[in-house]
C-alpha cells in the first residue's frame, strides 16, 4: 500500500568525486559503489560517502530511477611549473551498464561547463534533462494533460544503478600536479516506487506532433509519431530516455565541438566531419560531430527517420576573431543572412564561464534556449561558425546544443 514514503522528491542519485584521471582517456567508468583504483593512481574516483543510501549509485530494490538534473564541478591544477591549468573533461550515462554516449555527450571543462552547480549559476535555470514523470502524470491525472508528452518525459531511466565515463586528454592528478579542485559530478531526480507507478501509468500518452512555421512554409512534413512506453515497473526502460526503447526512440540530447582546424577568414566552418553535408573530415572529434545528415538527398540513409528538436544553443565567450555562430540548414544560415551575431561583447548565445563578459571567475551561464523553432527532419542541417575577416584559430570555438533526438519507427 502506498504511504507518504512512497511519494518522490527531487534527490540526489549518483555523486562521484574525481581526484585524478590518466592522460588521453577514453572511456573511463566510474564505480556505482566504493572506489576505482587508489589515490595516487592515474585512474582514481569514488562514489561520494554518506550522501546516497548504501554509499552507492545503485538503487535499493523496489524502486526505479530518473535522471533529471545534474551538476558538474570541473578539475583544476596546479601544474610542475606552477601554472593554473584547467584540464577538459568530457562525460556520459552508463545506466544498468548501457553506454549513452550517441544521444548525451557532454563537457565538464571549467570554461566550457555545460551542467554547472545551481549555486554558481547566474541569468538562467540550470539545464534538465526532462520533466519529471511524475509531474506531467500528476497533472494528466488532474485533468490537464501536456500535448507531446513522450517529448517532455525524457529523464534518463534505469532500475539498477548509475554509472559515467570520463574522457581526457591532458588529464589531472598526474605526475607533478597539485589538483585544486577534483572533478565532481552530482545527479539528481527521481525514485518510484510500484505504487506510485500505479497510481499513475494509464495517463501516459505516448503520442507527439511537432511543426514548425519555418518546416510548414518550405512544404515539409511534420515531426509525427507514437512512443510506445508504459509507465510501469517492468517497462519502465521502455519509455523516453530508456535504453530499451522498441519503435519510435526518444531522448534528451546534448553535444559539443570545437574546430579542430583553423578557420577561413569568413567562410562558415562546418562543426561536421561528413562531407556530404558541407563538413570535411577532420573538422571535429569524431564524437563530437555537429552535423545531422537526415535528408532524403545527400544525407545519411542510416539517418533518414531520424529528427532533432533544437532546444539549446551556445558558443563560450571570449573566441578571439568569431563573427557568427548558428547553423546551416539544406545549405543555407539559419537565422538568416549569417547565423547569430557573436563576439567579444554582450552576447545573448553565451554558457559557460562568464569571464570576459562579467566579473566573477567562479561564475557560469547555462546553456541558453534557442531564441526560435528549428526541428530537423527530412532534411540536412549542421552547426557553423564564421570568423569576420580573420581566422579562428584550431580549437578556439567550442558550441554546443541541446534538443530532443527521436527515431521514428
Amino acid at each position: 500500500m502506498a504511504t507518504a514514503k512512497n511519494f518522490p522528491a527531487t534527490s540526489p542519485l549518483y555523486d562521484v568525486t574525481v581526484p585524478a584521471l590518466a592522460p588521453l582517456s577514453s572511456g573511463v567508468t566510474t564505480p556505482v559503489t566504493g572506489a576505482v583504483g587508489a589515490p595516487g593512481q592515474p585512474t582514481y574516483c569514488f562514489v561520494t560517502p554518506n550522501v546516497l543510501q548504501n554509499n552507492s549509485g545503485a538503487l535499493v530494490g523496489g524502486v526505479v530511477g530518473e535522471v533529471l538534473m545534474v551538476e558538474v564541478t570541473s578539475p583544476v591544477v596546479q601544474a610542475a611549473d606552477g601554472s593554473i591549468v584547467y584540464p577538459d573533461l568530457g562525460w556520459w550515462f552508463v545506466p544498468d551498464g548501457t553506454d549513452l554516449q550517441k544521444y548525451q555527450n557532454l563537457d565538464g571543462s571549467y570554461g566550457s561547463n555545460m551542467m554547472p552547480s545551481r549555486e554558481v549559476c547566474v541569468g538562467r535555470e540550470q539545464l534538465k534533462f526532462g520533466i519529471s514523470l511524475r509531474r506531467l502524470l500528476t497533472e494528466a491525472r488532474n485533468g490537464h494533460p501536456r500535448s507531446n508528452m513522450a517529448l517532455l518525459a525524457t529523464g534518463i531511466k534505469f532500475v539498477s544503478n548509475l554509472a559515467l565515463k570520463l574522457a581526457s586528454a591532458r588529464g589531472w592528478g598526474i605526475a607533478g600536479d597539485v589538483v585544486k579542485s577534483p572533478a565532481r559530478i552530482r545527479v539528481w531526480g527521481e525514485r518510484y516506487s510500484q505504487d506510485t507507478l500505479a497510481a499513475l501509468a494509464g495517463f501516459y500518452d505516448g503520442s507527439f506532433s511537432r511543426q514548425s512555421l519555418r518546416r510548414e512554409l518550405d512544404g515539409l512534413p511534420p515531426i509525427t509519431g507514437w512512443q510506445g512506453g508504459a509507465a510501469t515497473m517492468d517497462m519502465w526502460t521502455g519509455l523516453p530516455g530508456g535504453y530499451n526503447q522498441r519503435g519510435t526512440i526518444v531522448h534528451r540530447y546534448f553535444n559539443f565541438a570545437s574546430n579542430l582546424a583553423q578557420t577561413a577568414a569568413q567562410t562558415p566552418y562546418i562543426l561536421s566531419n561528413v562531407q556530404n553535408i558541407g563538413g570535411a573530415q577532420g573538422n571535429v572529434a569524431l564524437n563530437n560531430d555537429l552535423g545531422y545528415g537526415f535528408g532524403p538527398t545527400q544525407g545519411t540513409a542510416a539517418q533518414a527517420k531520424d529528427a532533432l528538436v533544437i532546444q539549446q544553443f551556445g558558443v563560450v565567450p571570449g573566441i578571439a576573431n568569431i563573427a557568427w555562430a548558428g547553423f546551416q540548414v539544406g545549405g543555407s544560415n539559419v537565422p538568416e543572412p549569417n547565423g547569430f551575431p557573436v563576439g567579444a561583447g554582450a552576447d545573448r548565445w553565451a554558457y559557460g564561464q562568464v569571464s570576459p563578459l562579467r566579473q566573477g571567475s567562479e561564475l557560469y551561464f547555462p546553456l541558453p534556449d534557442y531564441e526560435g523553432e528549428l526541428e530537423i527532419y527530412q532534411e540536412n542541417a549542421a552547426v557553423q561558425v564564421t570568423a569576420g575577416g580573420t581566422a579562428i584559430a584550431a580549437n578556439a570555438a567550442v558550441v554546443a546544443i541541446g534538443g530532443v533526438r527521436i527515431t521514428l519507427a
